[in-house]
C-alpha cells in the first residue's frame, strides 16, 4: 500500500474527461496525416499522455483517453 501511494505522488494528477477533451482538440490539428487527412489517434493520445499525464497512462488500452480521442477527431 506504502508502494502505491508514493507511486501515485509521482505521476501528475488525474485529469477530467473534459481537460482531455480541450487539450486534445488544441492539439489534434498536429496530429492529421498529411497523405489521409485524417487525425492519427495513437499520435493524438501518446502526445497527451507526455504532456499531460505520466507517459504511460494510455498504455492501459481501456484509459479513457482513447475513446476521447475517438470523439474529438470525429
Amino acid at each position: 500500500l506504502k508502494e502505491h501511494t508514493m507511486s501515485k505522488t509521482a505521476t501528475k494528477p488525474a485529469q477530467t474527461r473534459q481537460q482531455i477533451a480541450r487539450w486534445m482538440r488544441a492539439h489534434k490539428a498536429e496530429h492529421v496525416d498529411r497523405l489521409t487527412g485524417e487525425v492519427n489517434l495513437t499520435a493524438l493520445v501518446e502526445a497527451w499522455d507526455r504532456a499531460c499525464a505520466d507517459g504511460g497512462a494510455t498504455l492501459d488500452r481501456d484509459h479513457i483517453a482513447w475513446d476521447i480521442a475517438v470523439e474529438v477527431a470525429s
